[in-house]
């Protein structure tokens, strides 16, 4: 790797970047080489007589901005892949990505690892070339040697690549610049729903407000309309049709209750808003007004039912 100051205006910054740059970040890193110089060249590889930037947009854009005319950069000799999985990696290693940020990163570094390993790129049934076990050890490879080179535990890889590859474009781009793309929990529900469902919650939820994001998500989930038994509340619809909805109420909300208790509570406890932490203890409260203990409760379940 050879450290060289080349002039910025022979740095051409390619379309499609994964990483749109921000201009408060643009603004404290001005500041910063200002007063103590870039402390990390940038990346680039030559093409022809200019150079192509392969990581540092960010810096590359303070020098411009304080009249910078050349800056320090490691110029290295990448072909196309090479190049946008250095620009990848150099991301990932980051922390001040959103998890939808990371999770884009990570579906595009599979894309380009598949690309780089076409011989890993299977797809077909057990028992034929790239099938079933195959392909699974294809995910694996590509999980493993990405856990390797960016430090990210491979279950984060695996769940994070779903929430990129479940999630289409348009979803994603309202989603990018709200909270929710901070919130693993909820983009990786929001990723179980349908397209058009997930579209449904975009469209129609502040999204600034976390309590809402969840009911909507909640409201189109197919888990969310399963009891205890995984049975679906039509089903029991269908199975005691002459019972009165509030007693299919009663069931699934038994079912949730199933379901959160089979849950690790301190992982969950930790997630919660102040506005859900509310609504569970004006829940607990009326509960414990209305029964004595739980067997009282299911009694009165059964008698009804």
């Amino acid at each position: 790797m050879a450290v060289q100051v080349i002039l910025i205006s022979a740095i051409r910054v390619p379309s499609g970047r994964l990483r749109q740059v921000d201009e408060a970040t643009v603004r404290r890193l001005a500041a910063s080489m200002r007063e103590h110089g870039l402390l990390q060249p940038i990346t680039v590889r030559p093409v022809g007589r200019d150079f192509e930037l392969v990581a540092g947009a960010h810096r590359l854009s303070a020098g411009s901005s304080i009249g910078l005319i050349d800056i320090s950069a490691n110029v290295l000799a990448l072909d196309d892949l090479q190049a946008r999985m250095a620009e990848i990696d150099e991301n990932l290693v980051r922390s001040d990505l959103t998890v939808l940020e990371r999770a884009e990163h990570l579906a595009e570094r599979k894309r380009v690892y598949l690309l780089q390993h076409p011989e890993t790129k299977q797809g077909g049934a057990p028992g034929v070339a790239g099938g079933g076990k195959a392909k699974d050890a294809t995910v694996a490879s590509f999980a493993t040697d990405t856990s390797a080179s960016t430090g990210i535990a491979v279950r984060t890889i695996q769940q994070h690549i779903q929430i990129a590859e479940s999630l289409p474009e348009d979803v994603r781009m309202r989603v990018r610049k709200t909270p929710l793309a901070t919130s693993t929990r909820r983009l990786t529900a929001l990723a179980g729903l349908t397209p058009d469902d997930q579209r449904a919650v975009v469209t129609a939820t502040d999204l600034t407000d976390g309590a809402a994001v969840k009911v909507a998500i909640d409201a189109r989930s197919p888990q969310g309309s399963r009891d205890s038994r995984g049975r679906s509340t039509r089903r029991l619809r269908a199975v005691v049709p002459s019972r009165p909805e509030p007693v299919v109420r009663v069931v699934y909300t038994l079912g949730v209750l199933h379901r959160f208790l089979e849950l690790d509570l301190s992982e969950v406890v930790g997630q919660l808003t102040p506005a859900e932490v509310a609504s569970y203890h004006s829940i607990a409260d009326r509960l414990r007004q209305q029964f004595r203990s739980l067997d009282d409760l299911l009694g009165k379940v059964s008698r009804a039912i």
